[in-house]
């Protein structure tokens, strides 16, 4: 059996029960951290013990500590974290090369990786940091590599190198959605009054953890050995609890597989700790992506009442693209006011970029004899709007006001163009 765990587990021939083990470190986090929910610190603790299988999967999930102030408990999550894991390494001020040699070593020597203040690396300032991100968005999966150049005297090859590893992050804001989606987010909050955890203490609470990373490291070497067919390891892998499908299914995956080889309440904990994740981003709304965003305000521009009264001024059901651009900039709390890098507003260009991997693009209409312009059709957004805007046709009747609201709006959109 491959020995990824070198210089990990103990020499002890114990057998370590699995259930009892999480159920310590699920109480030893609990101490120094305040979590959302028991949930999310359920979560934590089987994202830790994948770190310790990292050869049994096809993909890696991400944990995102986040929250939208400081001094809530991301950082002390991932200090927590470090002698938990799997070669735990914290990385402050690394550079893609450094990232890259550590990511590409031997299997029995990559570390997980711990990084805090990953706005500095994905954060809108963030120019010089775009071959970290590569390598962060390609790890997730066990094929996933990184190119680089290779200078080898007087020749230059593109070398592939191993990117997949284990990745812990945390940070004050959301992340782009090729994170977001891969990851377990933790939305943490401050400490409220009474409230109250372990201080942190390096001299006394790292060799605790570190005692507990090796026992994992320990259990987690007694799995796989068990596992171990002589071809490969024959993991009877879980069923996914209704709703979590896709990328949710790929993060979860190897979580609930570890609750698996744990048994006693664990299997339940975790497809309960799934669930309560997914309601979670149901609540908070799946953060939509640009265009989806730029998409649905559009749709409410051409729905409204000043989009309709110009398109009757323009004597066509399209608007022009200085109409959207200055509606769009008028729109509270959007980002179209300020959406270019230098602050200003959203541009035609920047527009027409936006649309176009939706098929949408502007016409030169003439709006009279004498005037002729750029410009979008209300009929060019209508595919688009029905698979990305508007919520799909119930499969029974209902009297939701939701359901009512979204007839008036295909009534008026149906109207506006019976109109023209």
């Amino acid at each position: 059996m491959p020995d990824t765990n070198a210089g990990g587990p103990l020499d002890s021939g114990e057998l370590i029960n699995g259930a009892d083990l999480l159920d310590e470190i699920d109480e030893f986090l609990g101490r120094y951290v305040i979590y959302p929910s028991e949930h999310m610190r359920h979560a934590h603790t089987l994202w830790i013990a994948h770190t310790h299988f990292m050869e049994l999967w096809d993909s890696t999930p991400r944990i995102y500590f986040k929250s939208p102030e400081p001094s809530s408990g991301k950082t002390r999550a991932l200090e927590v974290s470090e002698h938990l894991v799997l070669r735990g390494f914290i990385a402050l001020n690394m550079s893609a090369a450094a990232l890259i040699r550590k990511l590409g070593d031997k299997p029995e020597s990559r570390p997980t990786l711990l990084v805090d203040e990953v706005d500095t690396i994905f954060g809108p300032k963030a120019a010089d940091h775009e071959d970290i991100r590569g390598v962060i968005n390609a790890g997730h999966r066990r094929s996933g590599t990184s190119s680089r150049c290779v200078v080898q005297g007087a020749n230059v090859e593109v070398v592939d190198f191993p990117a997949y590893g284990a990745v812990g992050l945390a940070g004050l804001n959301d992340l782009p959605d090729t994170i977001m989606s891969r990851a377990v987010v933790v939305a943490m909050k401050r400490r409220a009054a009474g409230e109250k955890v372990k201080p942190w203490r390096i001299r006394e609470d790292e060799p605790k953890a570190a005692a507990l990373g090796a026992r994992l490291a320990q259990w987690a070497t007694q799995v796989k050995q068990n596992l171990w067919d002589g071809n490969g390891y024959a993991v009877d892998w879980p069923d996914m609890p209704d709703g979590i499908a896709d990328r949710m299914a790929d993060c979860w995956e190897a979580l609930l597989a570890c609750a698996q080889f744990a048994h006693g309440h664990w299997p339940l904990t975790s497809k309960n700790a799934a669930l309560a994740a997914l309601a979670d981003l149901r609540e908070m709304g799946d953060a939509a992506s640009t265009g989806v965003l730029l998409l649905a305000d559009l749709y409410r521009i051409f729905l409204s009442k000043n989009g309709k009264a110009l398109m009757e001024e323009n004597t066509k059901p399209a608007l022009k693209t200085q109409q959207l651009l200055k509606m769009l900039a008028s729109i509270d709390e959007s980002p179209w006011k300020s959406y270019r890098r230098d602050g200003t507003a959203l541009n035609s260009r920047d527009l027409s970029q936006l649309l176009k991997p939706y098929g949408i693009k502007s016409t030169n209409i003439w709006w009279s004899k004498d005037s002729n312009g750029k410009g979008y059709y209300l009929s060019t957004f209508e595919d688009s709007w029905t698979r990305y805007v508007k919520e799909p046709e119930p499969e029974e009747p209902t009297s939701t006001a939701n359901n009512g609201q979204q007839k008036a709006d295909e009534s008026t959109l149906q109207r506006t163009l019976e109109r023209f």
